[in-house]
């Protein structure tokens, strides 16, 4: 079974708007005469890579948004982040803003191991973050 969730739009209250594309992805294994495998978590987001040159394209009026594809798996205690730039900080929090792990990206990658089971947490990737729903 796939589920993907998509929070692209929210709700607004001044001229400025930001949408996002994060979509939370949860897999697992089923077949007739077997138990279900274990639910594997992750969540795909896009950051802003210059934000500053977002605008209208005036050839055909469409939006130009440079964004890398950043993928945040979870399993148990391990946070893996795919994706991020180079030596990139990446550190998570739990909702209270205390921070719970932390790494650098080597090689795109960063794994982080986390001592509570939280169900909700904050993976700061940069100066972005992106709130991530735990199986």
């Amino acid at each position: 079974m796939t589920e993907i969730t998509d929070s692209d739009i929210k709700k607004y209250y001044s001229a400025k708007i930001s949408l996002t594309a994060t979509y939370n992805i949860c897999v697992y294994a089923t077949k007739d005469g077997y138990e279900n495998s274990d639910t594997i978590q992750a969540t795909l987001c896009w950051i802003d890579v210059e934000p500053q040159t977002d605008g209208i394209v005036n050839e055909d009026a469409m939006t130009e948004l440079k964004a890398m594809p950043v993928l945040i798996q979870s399993h148990d205690d391990t946070i893996c982040v795919s994706g991020a730039p180079e030596c990139t900080p990446i550190n998570v929090y739990d909702m209270s803003g205390r921070q719970i792990g932390s790494s650098t990206s080597i090689n795109g990658s960063a794994i982080i191991k986390i001592t509570p089971k939280e169900k909700i947490i904050i993976v700061k990737i940069g100066d972005k973050a992106v709130t991530v729903k735990r199986v």
